[in-house]
C-alpha cells in the first residue's frame, strides 16, 4: 500500500514536469509576439526542471493530496508541498499509525535509520556534508548520524560511540578530511584513471573489505566502515 502511494506521488510529479515541457509549442520565427511567448515557455520549462529534484520527499510523503483543501489534521504535523501533503522537517510518515511522527520516536525509528537525513538523490547528488547517496537516499556516512533540529537536511555529526574511545579527533579534522575526499573525487571525475586489470581487481577487493556488510559487528550500517569515506575505521571493525 505504501509503495503504491509512493508511485502515485512520484508519477504525479513526473507528469507535472512533462506537462511544463509540453507547453513549449513550435511557433514560427516570423510570428509577431511569438518571441516573447517562446521565452516565457522556455523559462517555465527551465523552472520546472530546476524544481524537479524538490518533488520527491522520501519518508515524508504521506500519499495524500492537498490540491483542493488543506491537509487533514489526523495526518499530524504536515505541510502542503506541490499539492501533496508531506510531513514537516524531521517528521516521517508511519504506515503503522497512519500519521506523521518525529523521526526519533519509536515509530519514527522504524521508518528511517539514524543515518537517514530525509533527503533524496533521485535526480541529483547529495549536497550536505558527510553524506552519501545509497538506494536514492542521502545517508550520513558510517560513523555519522543525523541529528534532528540541526538545520534542514544538514545535521550529520560524528557519533563518538561508533569510534574507538582512544581516537583523538575534532570537528575541524573531520571537515578537512571530507573536503579532501570531495576534491579527490572531482579530480577523478575530470580525469578518469585507467588502471591495469590487476590494479582494478585489487581496488575491487579493497572496496569489498571496506564495506560495512563485510564486518558482522557493523551490521545495520550502510556504506564503508573499515575504513569509512574519511579513511577512519569504526569500532565495529575491531570486533569479531
Amino acid at each position: 500500500m505504501a509503495m503504491a502511494k509512493s508511485l502515485v506521488a512520484f508519477f504525479a510529479a513526473w507528469a507535472a514536469v512533462a506537462w511544463a515541457e509540453a507547453i513549449e509549442l513550435d511557433l514560427p520565427d516570423d510570428c509577431e509576439g511569438c518571441q516573447g511567448l517562446n521565452l516565457l515557455q522556455r523559462k517555465a520549462s527551465q523552472d520546472a526542471k530546476a524544481n524537479e529534484t524538490l518533488h520527491w520527499q522520501g519518508a515524508r510523503e504521506t500519499g495524500n493530496i492537498c490540491m483542493w483543501s488543506n491537509c487533514e489534521p489526523h495526518l499530524g504535523p504536515t505541510e502542503c508541498y506541490h499539492f501533496r501533503c508531506v510531513c514537516r522537517t524531521d517528521f516521517v510518515y508511519s504506515e503503522f499509525v497512519k500519521q506523521c511522527v518525529h523521526r526519533y520516536t519509536p515509530e519514527g525509528m522504524k521508518v528511517v535509520s539514524p543515518q537517514d537525513t530525509g533527503a533524496t538523490c533521485f535526480f541529483n547528488d547529495c549536497q550536505a556534508k558527510f553524506t552519501v547517496c545509497s538506494d536514492s537516499k542521502c545517508l550520513c556516512i558510517p560513523g555519522f548520524i543525523y541529528f534532528a533540529d540541526q538545520g534542514s537536511y544538514g545535521g550529520c555529526q560524528r557519533d563518538p560511540n561508533l569510534f574507538p574511545p582512544n581516537q583523538v579527533w575534532s570537528p575541524s579534522d573531520d571537515l578537512h578530511r571530507w573536503q579532501e575526499q570531495q576534491q579527490q573525487q572531482q579530480q577523478q571525475q575530470q580525469q578518469p584513471p585507467s588502471p591495469p586489470p590487476q590494479q582494478e581487481q585489487q581496488d575491487h577487493q579493497t572496496a569489498s573489505s571496506s564495506s560495512c556488510t563485510s564486518h558482522p559487528a557493523c551490521s545495520g550500517l550502510a556504506g564503508n566502515c573499515c575504513p569509512n569515506d574519511l579513511g577512519l575505521s569504526l569500532s565495529c571493525c575491531l570486533s569479531r
